[in-house]
């Protein structure tokens, strides 16, 4: 379902770009791939829904704070890049915009499509908060695996990656993709609450939690402008993720029985498996230069 959005997306918006040579391309492509992600909606399940003024306060009570949430989420993301955009040249900004994306690519790609998916799971056990925990717990385990192992991979091989997928005239690049990389697996890990919440019925926590990044992304941003450095932006992202991250999981113990030991039981696998990776490519990078200099 998302494959075939997303391939129509991107056929569109190439083909056009070579027949029309401007942004419009873009626009186009980006209404396209949702009209199509509507009919396959259709097509991919039988469910028919009509219109009905029946549960409207229900609905209206449970999807208001999704709305705040999701306006919170999408700040959160694009604050930065927007001040950005006011603050560095051209160039700058599609270097920094390129590294977020790439460094955020675990999150976007894997954790949060899981997250959606396993929502309807979640609502099924809400009611058994032990049963919700556990499997919470695989959950959590199997984002950290991915989002730790993938984000240490791209710092560690960042000038590599960067060299090979974009070329050398990115290379300063690399630089803003280890951070973004760090701050991508820190927010992924983080972000496993969000699908949790919503399943429960919390979406207050949910809103509460993004607009608390919102806002303290904001003096974090005005800093980094205030420095007129661009490696600043990122590394303030960094920073708030970090910071953040603890005030996530203490609201998650509010809506199920779990411990700080029974998450960080989750994550000293792929902490260690990480070092592990860096202490191998070190000793690759290290025989490969004693074999250069012989």
């Amino acid at each position: 379902f998302g494959i075939g959005r997303k391939m129509a997306t991107f056929a569109t918006t190439i083909t056009l770009a070579f027949i029309w040579r401007n942004y419009w391309a873009l626009a186009v492509g980006t209404v396209v791939g949702h009209v199509l992600e509507l009919g396959l909606s259709y097509y991919v399940h039988s469910y028919r829904p009509r219109f009905s003024l029946a549960k409207v306060g229900e609905i209206w009570s449970y999807s208001i704070c999704i709305l705040v949430q999701s306006v919170g989420r999408y700040l959160e993301t694009r604050l930065d890049q927007v001040v950005v955009a006011g603050v560095v040249p051209p160039g700058d900004m599609g270097r920094y915009t390129i590294s977020a994306e790439l460094g955020s690519l675990p999150m976007t790609e894997l954790v949060e499509p899981v997250g959606r998916a396993l929502f309807p799971n979640y609502a099924r056990i809400s009611a058994d908060p032990s049963l919700l925990r556990d499997v919470y717990l695989r959950v959590f385990s199997a984002a950290a695996t991915v989002c730790i192992s993938i984000s240490a991979g791209l710092v560690l091989v960042s000038k590599d990656f960067v060299a090979v997928l974009l070329g050398p005239q990115w290379a300063s690049s690399a630089y803003l993709l280890c951070w973004f990389a760090a701050a991508g697996a820190v927010t992924g890990i983080s972000n496993t609450v969000f699908s949790v919440f919503n399943a429960v019925g919390s979406t207050r926590l949910s809103a509460t939690q993004s607009w608390l990044r919102v806002a303290a992304y904001v003096p974090a941003v005005a800093w980094a402008a205030s420095t007129g450095t661009l490696g600043n932006f990122v590394i303030a992202r960094f920073a708030i993720s970090v910071v953040l991250a603890p005030t996530f999981f203490l609201q998650l113990r509010r809506v199920m029985p779990i411990t700080f030991s029974q998450l960080a039981a989750a994550l000293w696998r792929p902490l260690v498996a990480s070092v592990a990776m860096w202490i191998g490519l070190t000793m690759i990078s290290f025989s490969a230069l004693i074999n250069n200099v012989v």
